[in-house]
C-alpha cells in the first residue's frame, strides 16, 4: 500500500473505490483491465485499450490543495504520466475550492494559474493539475455502485448475503491482497471467476442441482402458481427459476394473465423480478391487480424497499423508474390519502443514488436531472402536490422543490435541467398573490444564484445583474432569444395572469416595481424583474392610457447597457410574435434606432426583421433605413455572425409588386459595394446570386444588367466569379426559354470574349466556378438546345480541373479523386468540370438530340482515356447512354434506326476498347460503370462473351461480380435463343444476324456452376436474390425461369449461408402454393443441411447473431406438408423443426403447425412433440397443449 493508506479504513475504501470503478468501466468496450499499485505511480490504474491510462489516488479524507500538490509533486517525479493520461483523485470531500478549481481551469485558467503559482505549484505540478479530476465518494457509496453495477452480471438472482459474499469476497481476495503484488485484473479474468463463483456457490447450497430444483419443466413450474405458499416460492427455488429465462418469462407472463391475486402471495418473486431483466412484467402484473386496497397497501410497502435497494439493474435505472412512476400515479388516483407516502417514494426515485455518485469522466455533465424519466417523476410530484388538500404537505413538498432543485441555471427551448412541472410547483405556491409574495421569490431565487455561481469563484455573488446567460441563436433561419426558464415559466406568467385579471392594479404594480435606471440594478432589486414584465409592458402598449408610459420604460430597458439575456433582445422578440398593431411595432422600432448607443443601427435580428416587414409593406421610411444599412460597414460585419446579409430584406421587397423597384435598386447598391466583393463567405454568396436569378426571372432586363456590371470589372474577385457564376447554378430546366436567352445574351458573348480555356481560366481560375458553366450547359441538353449545350462541353473538355496531382490546398491528397478511384473507394459525387462535362453528354444521347450524336461521340472518346481516372469512371456513364439506345428504333417507325449501323458499331467498339484496356481492370469504379455499359450489350458471339465475363471475374472483385449476376445468368440461359427473331435482323444487319445465331451456351452454364459453388458468401447472396426474382420476370415465361431458379438453387444450397438460404426461402414462400411439389423439395434440402449447421455451430458466443436465423414460415410450409403429403410426413418433419437448438426461432408461424397437431390423437410422439414446442416457446404453446 502506498503511505497514507496504512489503516483498515484506508485500505477499505480504496479497494471499494477500486471494484467501484472497474465494474463502471466495464460498458467501455475500450476497457482493458485494473492495475493495482504499479510502481512509482498511486493505488490503481484504469488502463484502455489505446494505452491511455486513468491514475487513481484514493484518500479516506477531505482533501484540499497541500494534499493534490503532495500527490502532483510525486506523480511529476515518476515521468511515467504520459500526455494521454487522466488523474483522478478519489476522495470523501475536498476544500479550499481545489475541485471547482480544476473543474473551471479550462475557462478562468489565468486566474487559477495565479492561485497555483501563490501555492508554490511547479510547472510539471501545474501541467497534471489541468488533466485533474475529481470523484468525491465513500465506502458506502463505492460500495452501493459496486453492487449496482455487479448484479447484471452474475445473470441470476441470489439473495441479498450471497450477492455481497461473492462482491465481498472479491474484493477482499482480488483488490486488497491484489494491491500488495501489483496485480494486474482484466475484464476477461472477473467474468471467468465471477461465473465459476456463482457456480460454486448456487451449488453448494443445492439451488441448482437436480433434487432441489422446482422447475425441472415447465408443467412443475405452472403448477406452482397455483400454490403461492408452496416451497416454489422460497428464496432458493425462485434463484433456480431465475436460471431459467424461459420459464421464468413463462411464469411472469401467466400470473400477468390473472385477475384479482394477492400480490403479497409472490414476495419473494417480486423481489427477485424487479432487480432482473424482466422487470416491466412484474410492472404489469401489478397494474392489472392495483384496484384491491390490500394489493395497493402492499406496493406501498414493496416499492420503497425495492428502489432503495442498490441490486437495482443500473442500466435499466431509468426505465425501472418510469414504471414506478406510473404505479405512483394508479396509486394516486385511486386513494389521494396515499399522498404523503407517495411523496416520500417520490424523493427515492429523484435520490439519484448511484446516478449521483457514479464516476463521469466528464466534470461538466448536466446530470440526470435533464433525463425524460426524472421528468415523469416531476409530474407525478406535480400531481401529487396539485391533489392534496394537505396544506403541511404541499408546503412540504415546495420546501424539498427549493432545496433539491436548481431553478437558475435554465433557459431556452431545449434545455431542460429542471423539469416544467417543478416550475409549475413553484408558480402554484406564489400564486395565490405574487404582489405580496414576490420578495419571498426574489430571496429564494438569489441564494440559488449564489450557490450556482459559487462553483466558479470564491468572490462571485449574484448583485442583481446575470454572470451568464443566453444569446439568440439561429436554427435554419428562426431566430429566438431565450430566458432562464424561472422567469419565463414562473415571474412573467403570473404578472402576464396578473395584467389579464385586473390590468390597472397590475400596471400600478408594474411601474412601482421595475427597476429604470441601470445604476439602481441590484441584489434586492435584480434585473430579472424587468425582464419578466416586458410581455406586459408590450401588451400596454395598445392601451392609449397606458402607451406613453410604457415607451418611456422600453426605451429605459433599451438604453441599459448591462443585462444577460439582454433586454432589447428580448423586447423586440416579443413584438415580433405579438398582436398588437404594426404600428405600434414600428413606433416602438423607430424608438430604438434613435436612441444615441445604437448608431442607427438594428440592436438585433428582430429588429430588422421588422424594418424589413415594414419596407415590404411600402413604408418609405423603412426602405431607406434599409439601403443606409446597405451601405454600412458595421451593419454587414455584424449581421454576419447571424448568417444574415441585405439580401434576406431584398427577397422580401422583391416579392411585393408595390416594392419590388426597390428591392432591386437596394441590391443593386449592395452589389457595388467593397463589403460585397470582398468579405461575405461562399455561402453568403450563394445566397446573393440567388437574389440575382430571382430579379432576372422578374425583370430580366434588370437582372441581366446587374451581372453584366459585375463583369466589365478588369479583375473579377472570389466573390464576384462566385456570384456571376452561381446565378447560372440556380437556374432549373423549368425555366425553359429564360434558359437560351440567358445563354445568348450573356454567356456566349463571355465566351466569345474568352475563346480559349487557357484565357477563360485566367478570368475564372475558381474551377468551381468554371463548373456552373457545364451545369448550365447540362440545363439546355436537358431542355432541347444541343447546339449550345455541346458548345459549351467542346469548350470544358479541355479544362484543367481536376488534375492527377494533389491540389495546393489538399497537400495530402485526402480529397484527390483520381487516387480514391485507384484505391478502389466508390467516388459518386459528381464534382469538378470534365466530369460535368461527361454528365453533360448523357442528356445528347435522346431521340430529339439523336442528330448531334456524331459530334458527341468523340468527346466520348476523349474522356473514356481521360489520365484522370475519376473523369474516366463517369465518361463510363456516359458511354452507357450511348451503347444502351445504339440498336433502337424510332417510336412510330420500326424501320427507322434511332442512329445509322455503323455508328451503333463504333459506340460498341469503343465499349470493347475501354473493357480491354489493361489499365483499368484494376480501378473499381470504371470497371462498375463498365460493367452497367456491358448490361446493354448482350447479343454478343460465343468468344466475345466470354471474354466480356472472363475480364469480369479476373477483376477478383466480389462487387463486380454481383453487378454482373445478370449477365452471368443471360449468357448461361437466355443468350443461345436470343436473337432468333426476325426483328433483330434490321438491327443488327443479315450477315452479323446470321453470325450471332450460333452460340454456344455450354461454357456458361458451367461457369455460372463453379462461381454459385466458390464464390463469396456476398457473391451467392446475390445470385440468390437474381434467382429468386428470375420468376417474376417477362421473356421467356414463368415456368421456364422458375424450372432454372429451381435447378440453380441445388447448386447454392449445397453449403449452408444464412444470407443464401434466406433469399431461398423467400422463393419457397411466393411459390409454394403453385409449386408445391418443387418448393417443398427445396424447402427439405434446406432443412436438413440448415438444421445439421446450426446444431453444430450455434455457441453461447454467437447466439444472439444466429438465433434468428431459421427460417420465419416453417408453419406455412408444414402446413403444405400435411395437406399435400399426408400426417406422418408433417410429424416427421415438425420433428425435425423442434429439435433444432434450444432457443432458435423458428417461425413466426409455427402455430399454424400446432393447431394441426392439436386434432391428433394422444400418442407419445404427439406428447412428445409438445413438449418440444413448448421448451422452445413455452408461452405460445403451453394453452395448445
Amino acid at each position: 500500500m502506498t503511505g497514507g493508506t496504512s489503516t483498515f479504513k484506508g485500505i477499505n475504501n480504496q479497494a471499494w473505490a477500486a471494484i467501484s470503478l472497474f465494474l463502471q468501466n466495464l460498458r467501455y468496450p475500450d476497457f482493458n483491465y485494473i492495475a493495482l499499485e504499479q510502481p512509482n505511480l498511486q493505488d490503481f490504474d484504469l488502463v484502455f485499450n489505446d494505452s491511455h491510462k486513468v491514475i487513481c489516488e484514493v484518500k479516506a479524507y477531505s482533501i484540499g490543495y497541500y494534499d493534490v500538490k503532495k500527490i502532483l509533486s510525486k506523480l511529476a517525479k515518476s515521468n511515467k504520466v504520459s500526455e494521454l493520461d487522466e488523474l483522478l483523485i478519489i476522495c470523501k470531500s475536498t476544500k479550499d475550492r481545489v475541485k471547482n478549481d480544476s473543474e473551471n481551469y479550462r475557462y478562468f485558467g489565468e486566474e487559477i494559474l495565479r492561485v497555483l503559482k501563490k501555492k508554490k505549484f511547479s510547472e510539471a505540478e501545474i501541467k497534471l493539475f489541468s488533466r485533474l479530476k475529481f470523484w468525491e465518494t465513500d465506502v458506502d457509496i463505492s460500495r452501493n455502485l459496486a453492487i449496482s453495477f455487479f448484479a447484471p452480471i452474475i445473470g441470476v438472482w441470489l439473495p441479498t448475503k450471497n450477492m455481497e459474499e461473492i462482491l465481498d469476497s472479491y474484493v477482499l481476495q482480488k483488490i486488497y491482497f491484489g494491491s500488495e503484488k501489483s496485480k494486474i485484473v482484466t475484464r476477461n479474468s472477473l467474468m471467468s471467476e465471477i461465473t465459476t463463483r456463482v457456480k460454486e456457490l448456487t451449488e453448494d447450497t443445492g439451488y441448482l442441482t437436480e433434487k432441489k430444483n422446482i422447475y425441472k419443466n415447465v408443467e412443475d413450474a405452472l403448477n406452482a402458481l397455483k400454490k403461492p405458499q408452496s416451497i416454489a416460492w422460497s428464496k432458493n427455488s425462485i434463484t433456480s427459476l431465475t436460471n431459467n429465462p424461459e420459464i421464468y418469462y413463462l411464469v411472469l407472463e401467466k400470473l400477468e394473465g390473472l385477475k384479482n391475486i394477492n400480490l403479497r402471495s409472490w414476495n419473494n418473486l417480486w423481489r427477485a423480478a424487479l432487480s432482473g431483466p424482466f422487470y416491466h412484467k412484474a410492472f404489469d402484473v401489478f397494474k392489472n391487480n392495483i384496484g384491491m386496497v390490500k394489493n395497493q397497501k402492499y406496493l406501498l410497502e414493496l416499492l420503497p424497499d425495492i428502489v432503495k435497494s442498490p441490486y437495482i439493474n443500473f442500466f435499466r435505472m431509468d426505465f425501472f423508474r418510469n414504471e414506478v412512476s406510473d404505479i405512483i400515479g394508479l396509486l394516486l388516483k385511486s386513494n389521494v390519502s396515499y399522498s404523503e407516502q407517495l411523496f416520500e417514494l417520490v424523493k427515492l426515485l429523484l435520490d439519484d443514488r448511484c446516478e449521483r455518485h457514479q464516476y463521469n469522466s466528464d466534470s461538466y455533465s448536466r446530470g440526470d436531472h435533464n433525463a425524460w424519466e426524472v421528468e415523469h417523476i416531476c409530474k407525478c410530484l406535480k400531481d401529487i402536490y396539485v391533489d392534496s388538500n394537505d396544506t403541511q404537505l404541499r408546503k412540504a413538498i415546495f420546501k424539498y422543490v427549493v432545496e433539491t432543485f436548481d431553478l437558475v441555471s435554465d433557459q431556452g427551448n431545449y434545455w431542460h435541467d429542471t423539469p416544467k412541472d417543478i416550475f409549475e410547483i413553484v408558480k402554484r405556491e406564489y400564486s395565490i398573490d405574487i404582489k405580496k409574495t414576490l420578495r419571498d421569490f426574489i430571496n429564494l431565487i438569489n441564494s440559488q444564484y449564489d450557490k450556482h455561481y459559487g462553483r466558479f469563484g470564491k468572490g462571485l455573488k449574484f448583485v442583481g445583474w446575470e454572470h451568464m446567460g443566453g444569446m439568440i441563436s439561429n436554427s435554419g433561419g428562426c431566430f429566438h432569444v431565450s430566458d432562464n426558464h424561472f422567469v419565463t415559466n414562473v415571474l412573467s406568467s403570473l404578472f402576464q395572469e396578473l395584467y389579464a385579471s385586473d390590468s390597472e392594479k397590475a400596471w400600478a404594480f408594474v411601474q412601482k416595481t421595475i427597476i429604470r435606471l441601470e445604476k439602481n440594478v441590484c441584489r434586492d432589486n435584480p434585473d430579472y424583474i424587468n425582464r419578466a414584465f416586458i410581455p406586459v409592458i408590450v401588451l400596454a402598449l395598445a392601451d392609449q392610457t397606458k402607451k406613453d408610459i410604457a415607451l418611456e420604460i422600453l426605451k429605459d430597458f433599451m438604453e441599459m447597457r448591462q443585462g444577460i439575456p439582454h433586454k432589447t433582445d428580448l423586447i423586440f422578440q416579443e413584438l415580433r410574435n405579438s398582436q398588437i398593431p404594426s404600428e405600434l411595432k414600428w413606433e416602438v422600432t423607430v424608438l430604438q434606432l434613435k436612441i444615441p448607443i445604437y448608431k442607427g443601427l438594428p440592436a438585433n435580428i428582430f429588429v430588422e426583421q421588422l424594418v424589413t416587414d415594414e419596407a415590404s409593406k411600402g413604408n418609405s421610411d423603412a426602405l431607406e433605413i434599409l439601403f443606409r444599412w446597405s451601405q454600412d460597414a458595421e451593419y454587414n460585419n455584424r449581421s454576419r455572425f447571424l448568417d444574415r446579409n441585405i439580401t434576406d430584406s431584398v427577397f422580401s421587397l422583391i416579392s411585393n409588386d408595390a416594392t419590388r423597384r426597390s428591392g432591386i435598386t437596394l441590391l443593386r447598391t449592395f452589389l457595388n459595394s467593397e463589403f460585397f466583393k470582398n468579405t461575405l463567405s461562399m455561402f453568403e454568396i450563394w445566397d446573393v446570386a440567388k437574389a440575382i436569378t430571382q430579379v432576372i426571372r422578374i425583370d430580366y432586363s434588370e437582372g441581366l444588367s446587374m451581372l453584366q456590371e459585375i463583369w466589365k470589372d478588369s479583375i473579377l474577385t472570389e466573390n464576384q466569379q462566385r456570384a456571376v457564376t452561381s446565378v447560372f447554378s440556380h437556374f432549373e430546366s423549368s425555366d425553359g426559354k429564360l434558359l437560351p436567352k440567358i445563354y445568348g445574351d450573356l454567356l456566349d458573348k463571355w465566351l466569345v470574349q474568352y475563346p480559349s480555356i487557357s484565357t477563360l481560366c485566367e478570368r475564372i481560375p475558381q474551377s468551381s466556378c468554371r463548373e456552373a458553366f457545364v451545369q448550365f450547359g447540362e440545363k439546355l441538353a436537358m431542355t432541347g438546345y444541343y447546339v449550345e449545350a455541346l458548345r459549351i462541353a467542346k469548350l470544358f473538355i479541355n479544362d484543367p480541373d481536376p488534375i492527377v496531382e494533389n491540389e495546393p490546398d489538399d497537400p495530402n491528397g485526402e480529397h484527390n479523386l483520381h487516387k480514391q478511384v485507384i484505391a478502389g473507394k466508390d467516388t459518386n459525387q459528381i464534382t469538378s468540370v470534365r466530369v460535368w462535362v461527361c454528365w453533360l453528354l448523357r442528356h445528347i444521347c435522346v431521340l430529339n438530340g439523336r442528330k448531334y450524336i456524331e459530334d458527341a461521340l468523340p468527346l466520348i472518346e476523349t474522356l473514356v482515356n481521360d489520365p484522370n481516372f475519376y473523369v474516366r469512371s463517369f465518361a463510363c456513364n456516359a458511354l452507357e447512354q450511348f451503347v444502351m439506345n445504339r440498336h433502337t428504333f424510332i417510336p412510330g417507325n420500326p424501320r427507322e434506326r434511332f442512329i445509322s449501323i455503323d455508328t451503333a458499331y463504333r459506340i460498341e467498339t469503343l465499349a470493347f476498347t475501354t473493357l480491354r484496356n489493361p489499365e483499368n481492370l484494376k480501378l473499381h469504379q470504371v470497371m462498375l460503370a463498365l460493367v452497367h455499359v456491358f448490361s446493354h450489350i448482350r447479343k454478343l458471339s460465343t468468344e466475345d462473351a466470354l471474354e466480356v465475363l472472363s475480364i469480369f471475374i479476373n477483376t477478383e472483385d466480389d462487387k463486380i461480380l454481383e453487378e454482373s449476376k445478370s449477365l452471368f445468368v443471360f449468357f448461361a440461359e437466355f443468350r443461345k435463343e436470343a436473337v432468333k427473331d426476325i426483328r433483330y435482323k434490321d438491327a443488327y444487319g443479315e450477315k452479323e444476324w446470321l453470325r450471332l445465331q450460333k452460340f454456344n451456351d455450354k461454357p456458361f452454364k458451367k461457369l455460372l456452376q463453379k462461381l454459385l459453388l466458390t464464390s463469396s458468401s456476398d457473391v451467392r447472396a446475390d445470385f440468390a436474390w437474381q434467382f429468386w426474382q428470375l420468376p417474376k420476370e417477362s421473356g421467356a415465361g414463368f415456368a421456364t425461369n422458375f424450372a432454372i431458379s429451381i435447378r440453380y438453387f441445388k447448386y447454392l444450397i449445397r453449403n449452408y449461408d444464412h444470407e443464401v438460404y434466406s433469399r431461398i426461402y423467400y422463393f419457397i414462400d411466393e411459390h409454394l402454393e403453385t409449386k408445391p411439389t418443387e418448393c417443398l423439395l427445396l424447402w427439405k434440402a434446406c432443412i436438413r443441411k440448415e438444421k445439421a449447421f446450426l446444431s453444430k455451430n450455434v455457441n453461447d458466443q454467437n447466439f444472439v447473431e444466429m438465433h434468428w436465423w431459421p427460417y420465419h414460415h416453417n408453419g406455412k410450409v408444414l402446413e403444405v406438408i400435411y395437406k399435400t403429403e399426408g400426417s406422418d410426413e408433417f410429424l416427421i418433419w415438425l420433428q425435425k423443426i423442434v429439435t433444432y437448438p434450444k432457443g432458435l426461432l423458428l417461425g413466426d408461424d409455427l402455430i399454424l403447425a400446432v393447431d394441426i397437431l392439436c386434432s391428433f390423437e394422444y400418442s407419445k410422439k404427439v406428447d412428445s412433440l409438445f413438449k418440444n414446442l413448448i421448451n422452445l416457446r413455452g408461452s405460445n404453446y403451453y394453452q395448445s397443449w
